[in-house]
């Protein structure tokens, strides 16, 4: 990667590791007060990697209450539902996470269950999404704070390889089709109002953009043709396909110079 080309200069292909002084490999991250958070945690943590098994059976458990959130019926209303989402995430805050469980990244199922939700409440709830995504995430997001907690560099390592990460990526794209599969049958035979149509159209761009695009970034980056080539599926999905190849062959190239337009200007 230190010689990277124009026909190289967006791919990743092994990670790289920066020498870290006597003692502090695994060490908890150094606090910076750019950070907008109301509390940092696992500081105290022993370097290296915990129970896999017990974080994931967590994550599970609560991955698992976010989909029964789905199943409320329309007939209790849209507050019981966001009651429901809204104590799961914040109480997600005391899960464990070593970082070696890939079930937290899961997660991102909570945008997808909210938008259809909101849509099945019908009328102006189609647009709780923007609620959701615009006040209650930040609000939490900062509650939540850091996870300042590290692994080892033998961990790291270990994980970097590990293909349930690679894996969840990967299932991305045909999650984010089922989604928009799924919005193409609602607006054709589900009887939608027009402002529900405007909700739905809202938060099918959200769950696009949100989730496509971001996996789509990383896996464009990937030296597996296969990834790459999932994410300039994923983000076609968001009708922004020509980013594949100006972040890749453009912004990674000219990066902070005054031929790449998506360098800010002093």
């Amino acid at each position: 990667e230190a010689q990277a080309s124009v026909d190289t200069a967006c791919i990743s292909t092994a990670p790289v590791f920066a020498g870290t002084a006597a003692g502090r490999d695994g060490a908890a991250k150094s606090h910076d007060s750019g950070w907008w958070a109301f509390m940092e945690h696992n500081r105290e943590r022993t370097p290296g990697r915990g129970s896999s098994w017990a974080d994931s059976a967590a994550w599970a458990a609560f991955l698992a209450g976010i989909a029964a959130c789905g199943l409320i019926p329309v007939s209790q209303g849209w507050c019981l539902f966001n009651a429901s989402v809204i104590a799961l995430v914040f109480l997600s805050i005391w899960l464990p996470d070593h970082g070696d469980t890939v079930l937290p990244f899961c997660s991102i199922i909570i945008l997808p269950i909210v938008v259809f939700k909101s849509v099945a409440m019908g009328g102006w709830w189609s647009y709780s999404i923007l609620l959701f995504v615009f006040v209650v995430i930040p609000f939490f997001d900062y509650v939540v704070g850091v996870d300042v907690g590290n692994q080892t560099r033998e961990a790291q390592r270990e994980l970097h390889s590990a293909f349930r990460f690679e894996l969840l990526t990967l299932l991305v794209a045909p999650g984010i089709l089922a989604c928009l599969g799924y919005g193409a049958w609602l607006v054709n035979f589900g009887s939608l109002s027009c402002l529900e149509l405007g909700g739905l159209s809202i938060g099918m761009g959200i769950i696009t953009g949100v989730i496509g695009i971001v996996v789509g970034h990383e896996l464009c980056h990937k030296a597996s043709r296969l990834e790459r080539a999932f994410g300039r599926l994923l983000l076609c999905a968001a009708c922004y396909g020509h980013f594949y190849v100006e972040h890749t062959l453009g912004h990674h190239k000219d990066v902070a110079t005054d031929e790449d337009p998506a360098t800010s200007r002093y």
